[in-house]
């Protein structure tokens, strides 16, 4: 039986980071990714071209 993925979960700007790790996100106004680190309870920032945005951790700490 095939395993099933675990879903990702997006975080929003101005919430706190439940985990410390890697987090990316997509800006459409760029067409390209941004990579940044961030550590527990720190709060995910807007990105600087196009404003709020979601978050996805990519590589836990």
């Amino acid at each position: 039986m095939p395993e099933k993925k675990a879903a990702k979960k997006f975080y929003r700007t101005g919430e706190k980071c439940p985990e410390s790790g890697l987090y990316e996100h997509f800006c459409k106004q760029k067409g390209e990714k941004a990579r940044i680190p961030l550590s527990k309870t720190e709060t995910f920032p807007p990105c600087r071209t196009c404003g709020s945005v979601k978050w996805v951790l990519v590589m836990a700490a």
